[in-house]
């Protein structure tokens, strides 16, 4: 569910950067409404911190890394 919440925003970046913010105003708000209501409706952290990632923009494979222990070196934590 969420790569493909992840490939829509995608797309919808690529969009935004070919035509414009304009056209895209009603689909993005759908859109992140949509992944507030996964994230309303997802009770297992397992499966809630990939969605709070896709809302924050970010995604959740790329800060696997940083969950392994990276951020450190930022001031960080490791859960």
């Amino acid at each position: 569910m969420v790569k493909t919440f992840m490939d829509q925003t995608e797309l919808l970046r690529t969009v935004d950067r070919q035509m414009g913010a304009a056209s895209l105003v009603d689909q993005m708000t759908g859109h992140l409404a949509t992944l507030e209501d996964a994230l309303t409706f997802a009770v297992l952290p397992e499966t809630r911190r990939p969605v709070a990632l896709a809302l924050a923009g970010r995604h959740p494979r790329r800060m696997a890394g940083l969950d392994a222990g990276e951020s450190k070196g930022l001031g960080g934590t490791t859960s």
